[in-house]
């Protein structure tokens, strides 16, 4: 920065106030410097200098000292004396100034070189910190791997210790002290170390010993547990022996409550091995574990196993002793009841061993197991059981158990503990088996062997002498069932008894017996069996009745419009009564088809076998002839769709074109065939056409209201009887015009005869005027 100059002589002259109106004596003094040319140049040159010097512009350099001077001394009267020195004055200080300068400038360019050097300093600064910032970063990365070996290290060196320890541990008991659980968790720790840096080298080695550690200390665990179970059933055992008339408390008291004392210490070791299979670093040894786990799950039930036989084999036998004085449907409900509390008080006792999700599915598991001796005095029970009403009754025992399936809600409320469907599922099975093989054999009995008696009609309105064995309870059920609905209407009657003899000579007995063997078996089996034994149950019932209708009706007998009716009426009270099951008539039948092995041996027997048998000399041709002959030996699986809804339908049709041929013969007689001998008397015939159907009509329009009780299927079978009238009748008028036609009658003998469409009218008249007057009466 450059300092402002002080004020100079001539500023201090210039600013004078008297300098442009002074005396005139000063006038006459400065006049003649004023008037010097040469001096006012010098003036102006330096006013501009010192005003530039104010603006701080460097002054520039003015050698004064060059201009002319004069040499001579100066003389005290010179009258530019004072310019002279003043003068002077701005030389020395120009002088100095220059001076000044001079040593600024070299000041300057030192502090010039100066910076040069420190900003050659700076660069190499920066240059040897570039090159120091890598190293120190190595640095530091060194000193973090130093600082972190040893903590990474602790998970492999915490081996050498683990393994010194196992290999001298010789009683399980180690397992209670703490150190032991540290010691595993430490191992928990390599475990997990390893598997999140599986890269590291020989990291396999050591997880696979790691891993033998920790099999090694769940095994030490398990045999722990084991031993204070033996240790917990020796007691008790001694305790049921030393006091062999213990009372019933006193057992329950042992068995649960002093076994269940150790179940806190038996939980927190358990835990350990259950911890360490859900974890997932521990996925891989999943099964080792599980092997461990399921070693303490069966010592668990073995000993438990061993304490209760005796008390289940007691339990049985006292029920067994009072098997003579009950009832099967009692012997299982004895059974069950004592089982189920079985199975509850167990359940409870393991969960409090064994805690965790898994351990209810392993608990009901076991507990089925326990169950075996239920089911196998079951079976030997029910092996001498053959009424079908009590298999049916103890089936019922366990229904309340199978009203929800699986994923419903309903079914975790229910089953919050004990799976109760799992554990009675091998008993309702055994149930089950029996009932569908009585209900088999009780078809084959009433059904596919039944005959009619010898002498009495199949079914009548009246009382007969069919009559129901004495065993047939479930028939006589299902009897009740019948009188008491709405499905059949019965006349009034002074007794019971009576009822059931009119509903047993109107309904044929082995329709009877399927329809009550179905509705007793109904949501007591499996759908697809029932639906498939039903299906049998209606063919065979058709087979059997179509048997018995066709011996009646293969004789001339008076009746055989009421027979036709009667087989009509069982049919429909067939078919009616089965929609109530919901049955899938469709079925499929497989079956082996030997026809070709039985082709093979008619053809041997006839020697063309021998002739069909290639030649020796055929080749290819010989071999592939013996291969086709071979394939055609193999019996063919055949599979048939059979549908017993269909035959009842077709059992139908066939009923009502029986009761229809044989109506219209009653009503028509053999007043419309034509004869030789009876050409002559056509008119005649027509009216004892009119009078036999006048005649008989009434009769069998109350055939018909006494057999079907259905309006609308009273109504449909008239109309099929008409229908049948009228094409028989048609026919007839047509035959009678083909003999106008061909010469054999004469023309006006037809036109006597009444036409088709007056018939048909006449028909429709007479059979509406009955049915009214049925329904007045």
């Amino acid at each position: 920065m450059v300092r402002p100059r002080r004020p100079s002589l001539v500023e201090d002259i210039a600013s004078q106030p008297g300098f442009e109106s002074s005396s005139s004596q000063e006038n006459s003094k400065f006049g003649a410097l004023f008037a010097d040319s040469y001096l006012l140049q010098k003036l102006e040159a330096l006013s501009v200098e010192l005003q530039k010097n104010k603006d701080n512009v460097e002054m520039p350099k003015y050698d004064l000292s060059s201009q002319p001077t004069s040499k001579s001394s100066v003389d005290d009267n010179d009258p530019y004396i004072t310019y002279r020195k003043y003068i002077q004055q701005l030389d020395d200080s120009i002088e100095g100034f220059q001076k000044v300068v001079q040593k600024t400038e070299e000041v300057n360019g030192k502090l010039g070189d100066g910076l040069d050097q420190f900003v050659n300093i700076s660069k190499r600064a920066d240059g040897f910190v570039d090159e120091t910032r890598e190293i120190h970063e190595k640095r530091d990365k060194l000193e973090a791997q130093n600082r972190l070996v040893p903590e990474q290290l602790k998970y492999f060196e915490a081996l050498d210790p683990i393994i010194r320890r196992l290999n001298h541990a010789t009683s399980p008991s180690i397992v209670r002290k703490e150190s032991f659980k540290n010691m595993m968790v430490k191992i928990d720790n390599s475990l997990e170390y390893l598997h999140e840096h599986s890269d590291f080298k020989e990291a396999e080695t050591y997880r696979i010993k790691f891993k033998q550690c920790l099999i090694r200390c769940c095994d030490l665990i398990v045999h722990h547990l084991n031993s204070i179970v033996n240790r917990i059933c020796t007691e008790i055992t001694d305790g049921l022996q030393n006091n062999k008339e213990i009372s019933e408390t006193t057992r329950e008291v042992l068995l649960y409550n002093k076994f269940a004392s150790i179940s806190e210490e038996y939980t927190s070791e358990i835990k350990c091995i259950i911890e360490r299979r859900h974890m997932s670093t521990y996925t891989r040894y999943r099964d080792e574990l599980d092997s461990l786990l399921n070693e303490c799950y069966n010592h668990y039930f073995q000993a438990r196993k061993s304490l209760l036989d005796s008390i289940i084999k007691n339990k049985l036998n006292e029920i067994y002793k009072s098997e003579e004085h009950i009832q099967t449907r009692k012997f299982i409900s004895a059974e069950k009841d004592f089982f189920q509390q079985l199975a509850e008080n167990e359940y409870h006792l393991f969960v409090k061993f064994f805690p965790g999700p898994e351990s209810k599915e392993r608990g009901n598991k076991w507990l089925i197991q326990l169950c075996d001796p239920f089911y196998d005095s079951v079976k030997a029970k029910l092996l001498r059981e053959n009424d079908i009403l009590t298999i049916r009754d103890c089936i019922l025992l366990f229904t309340q158990y199978y009203e929800f399936e699986e994923d419903y809600e309903e079914y975790e409320n229910i089953f919050k503990d004990v799976y109760y469907d799992k554990l009675f599922e091998p008993v309702l099975q055994k149930l089950q088996s029996r009932l569908i093989f009585r209900a088999q054999k009780y078809i084959d009995e009433a059904i596919v062997k039944y005959k009619p008696p010898k002498g009495a009609p199949m079914i009548t309105n009246r009382k007969t002498s069919a009559k129901l064995e004495s065993e047939e309870e479930m028939v006589g059920i299902y009897i009740d069932d019948l009188k008491k609905s709405e499905v059949i209407s019965l006349p009034e009657t002074e007794s019971e008894e009576d009822a059931t003899d009119i509903i047993l000579s109107t309904y044929y007995i082995p329709i009877i017996r399927a329809l009550a063997l179905l509705s007793t078996i109904y949501e007591m089996i499996n759908t697809v069996v029932f639906d498939d034994l039903a299906h049998h149950v209606v063919r065979d019932c058709l087979v059997s009745i179509g048997e018995a209708f066709n011996l009646l009706t293969s004789g001339d007998d008076v009746n055989l419009v009421e027979y036709s009716l009667s087989y009509l009426r069982n049919l429909l009270f067939l078919r009616d009564q089965l929609q109530t099951f919901n049955i899938q008539y469709t079925v499929n039948e497989t079956f082996l088809d030997f026809s070709a092995v039985g082709s093979l041996f008619r053809r041997s027997s006839s020697n063309l076998v021998r002739e069909e048998l290639p030649k020796p000399d055929m080749g290819r041709r010989n071999s592939q002839r013996i291969l086709s002959a071979a394939r055609n030996l193999i019996p063919k699986l055949v599979v048939n769709t059979v549908d017993s809804g269909s035959e009842l339908v077709e059992a139908l049709r066939f009923a009502i074109r029986s009761f229809t041929d044989r109506a219209s013969k009653i009503l028509t007689q053999d007043y419309m065939k034509i004869s030789d001998i009876e050409i002559e008397d056509i008119l005649g015939d027509n009216v004892k056409l009119r009078t036999s159907i006048d005649t008989n009509l009434p009769r069998v329009v109350q055939l018909i209201h006494d057999y079907i009780s259905d309006d609308e299927i009273v109504e449909n079978l008239l109309d099929a009887l008409k229908e049948a009238i009228q094409i028989q009748y048609q026919n007839y008028y047509d035959e009678l015009n083909n003999l106008v036609e061909n010469g054999k009658v004469e023309n006006g003998k037809v036109l006597e005869v009444m036409y088709p469409d007056t018939f048909s009218e006449y028909l429709a008249t007479s059979i509406k005027k009955e049915v009214e007057i049925l329904e007045n009466k």
